[in-house]
């Protein structure tokens, strides 16, 4: 029990652990005992053996049979699992795009560049005449609070703090920022989603060699400026690698870093994304 080293770094332990604690508490208060106390070891060994068998067959869909395929897909949609773009006819695009406000010139151009970095030609809207079949970028985009990929949720930073610092790939580099915004577009009959990050601003190399993370690469932690940096990078959910854990450390916490700063963790990532 790392306490100590826990209680320094990080603060009180209950905020970090609580959460987590009380949802398994919950899963093991919904198990029949049967009042049979003296069996009660056993029975919650077995009924959560048996609770993560079912969860894992079910989410791989391992059936043979076809009905229980069937099953599973009612009990989890599959809709639910990675980032579902929805399709939409011509009819449906104008619906969608109806009353939608106009992106900034900035948002606007970013996403253009993006498409095209991707060879996804699209012309801007006012570059007429337009060729016959050509794509075009439509000027209106739908915002929103928060998007679900993979049964995660992510947030802009102004919905929920949490949700929006996350871990991301950008142009082949790995970096960490909060969410500011997310857009959607209906393209080429799906809408697809654009997520406008705000990347963290790295302590100096000076202050670097002060934070207690620095020689700890396996803690997957790192000290930030406390406030993100006003660069805005633009990515699509499929770069997203996890969610980040957030402290704000005060200015002097740490010996020779007089600013107040921001202790992130990537040690969420899993691999599954």
């Amino acid at each position: 029990m790392h306490n100590e080293e826990l209680m320094k770094y990080w603060g009180p332990l209950p905020g970090l652990a609580e959460f987590f604690g009380e949802r398994v508490n919950a899963m093991l208060q919904k198990i029949k005992t049967n009042k049979h106390l003296y069996d009660m070891d056993y029975t919650m060994l077995k009924q959560m053996t048996r609770y993560c068998r079912v969860i894992s067959t079910q989410r791989h869909r391992t059936f043979k049979d076809s009905k229980l395929s069937t099953l599973a897909t009612i009990l989890e949609p599959e809709s639910d699992k990675p980032f579902a773009r929805q399709p939409l006819d011509d009819a449906q695009t104008a619906k969608f795009l109806r009353k939608r406000p106009n992106m900034n010139p900035q948002q606007y151009q970013m996403i253009g560049d993006y498409l095209h970095s991707i060879n996804r030609h699209y012309r801007h809207h006012t570059a007429h005449p337009h060729p016959e079949s050509a794509l075009i970028l439509p000027p209106a985009a739908k915002s929103i609070r928060e998007f679900k990929d993979k049964r995660q949720t992510f947030s802009r930073y102004s919905s929920h703090t949490g949700n929006s610092a996350v871990q991301f790939k950008h142009k082949d580099n790995i970096k960490t920022g909060f969410i500011s915004q997310i857009l959607q577009i209906p393209l080429e009959g799906l809408v697809e989603t654009f997520v406008f990050i705000n990347p963290h601003i790295p302590l100096s190399a000076a202050e670097e060699v002060h934070s207690p993370y620095h020689m700890r690469p396996s803690l997957n932690s790192m000290l930030v400026n406390s406030q993100p940096s006003e660069e805005v990078l633009l990515v699509q959910p499929q770069h997203i690698i996890t969610h980040l854990t957030c402290a704000k450390k005060p200015a002097g916490t740490y010996k020779n870093i007089n600013k107040n700063t921001l202790a992130i963790c990537w040690g969420l990532n899993r691999g599954r994304r």
